[in-house]
């Protein structure tokens, strides 16, 4: 998942260079807008990945389990 949303963010990179070349502004207006909803949802990625990998303290000292 991580490297997902390493991948968007690159992508989200090359949004915003591409608004900033555009000539048309409105354009510009839609590439940025994209660029900042992948951006949101690499973010959201990222902290699902670091949810993911560690582990969870309930479970990890629920009644009954031997460590």
């Amino acid at each position: 998942m991580h490297d997902t949303a390493e991948r968007l963010e690159v992508a989200e990179a090359i949004l915003h260079r591409s608004a900033e070349e555009s000539p048309d502004p409105a354009a510009a207006t839609r590439l940025h807008s994209l660029g900042d909803q992948v951006t949101a949802q690499a973010k959201n990625i990222g902290r699902r990945a670091d949810q993911i990998e560690q582990p969870s303290v309930e479970r990890d000292h629920a009644p009954g389990r031997s460590r």
